[in-house]
Parts: C-alpha cells; structure tokens; sequence
C-alpha cells in the first residue's frame, strides 16, 4: 500500500526593507513573501501573503508574523514591496497584488496589523489596476504617488498611476 502525500510546489515573490535601528535601539528587517503551493492533484491553490518583522540585532528572532489569506481557489496574491511612510515613523506600506487586485497597504511596525488596505476594483468598463508596483512619498507631504498597470481588455497591460492621501 502507497501513503497519500501532498507534496506542495512552492513560488515566491518577495519584499524587503531593512530598519537599521528603531526607538527600542533594535535594527529589524520587514519582509513580506508570497508562497503559492498546488497539491498533488493540481485542483486547489492556497496563495497566502506572509508579513515579518526579524529583529537582525543580537540573537535573530522573528518578532511577529501576519498572514493574509484569500479563500478563493484561483486569485492571485503577490507581496512586491515594502517601503517607508516618511510621514509617520510608526508605519511602513506594503504593495503588490491581493485577490488578482493592485493593492497598497499601511501596517504598523510594532505588530504589524494593517492600519488600512486599499484594493483596486473593476468598476463599469473601467480597467483595474492590476498591480502596484513603485511608488514614491515626498518627506513631509501626506499623499503618495503610485504606479503598476492595468488589463485593458483587448488592449493588453497599459500603465498607470494614482495619488492618494497617506490615511486610505
């Protein structure tokens, strides 16, 4: 008799950012990874996005762990980037893709829950944004300014960006 195993293909994407050194005195590294595992008979597709905080000072140690996962057996989620809020020292961003969705997000760096998630939706005949990928936040100003791209129907994938507030 041959055991049944579930022998998982993994990808991933990644984001890194590195704190040399926070209030406590610590250096901590935040990193954001996506893995995407089909089981062995290539029916169900669990894509989790996985956000630590590693303090990198002294003894290694993961300091917390956030996962965020879509139930959906065929949505895309993708960690692209982590990046600094130069408006608030108590929050960085991640971006990337959340349900086959851009998607930006602010969390705390002290554990790490989200303080608000933007996801880019479909609305009428207007495209969604399909990812995010750069962005950029001037030191003092409260709005970032964002790029990815959009599917365009037959069009194919177009650039894009947005502004927004910092606050969602």
């Amino acid at each position: 008799m041959v055991p049944y195993t579930v022998t998982p293909t993994y990808s991933t994407l990644q984001a890194v950012y590195l704190d040399e050194k926070e209030a406590d005195g610590n250096s901590y590294v935040y990193v954001a990874f996506t893995l995407s595992g089909t089981d062995s008979d290539a029916t169900t597709m669990d894509t989790d996005i996985h956000l630590l905080r590693i303090r990198s000072s002294g003894t290694l140690a993961i300091d917390w762990h956030m996962r965020y996962k879509y139930d959906g057996t065929t949505l895309v989620n993708e960690a692209h980037h982590i990046f600094r809020d130069f408006s608030d020292p108590n929050s960085l961003y991640f971006s990337g893709k959340y349900s086959s969705r851009g998607m930006l997000a602010k969390f705390q760096r002290r554990d790490g829950k989200i303080t608000w998630q933007v996801d880019f939706m479909t609305t009428g005949s207007v495209a969604t944004l399909d990812s995010v990928s750069s962005y950029a936040q001037a030191t003092g100003l409260s709005h970032i300014v964002a790029c990815g791209d959009i599917t365009n129907g037959g069009a194919g994938k177009m650039p894009a960006f947005f502004r927004m507030e910092n606050t969602g």
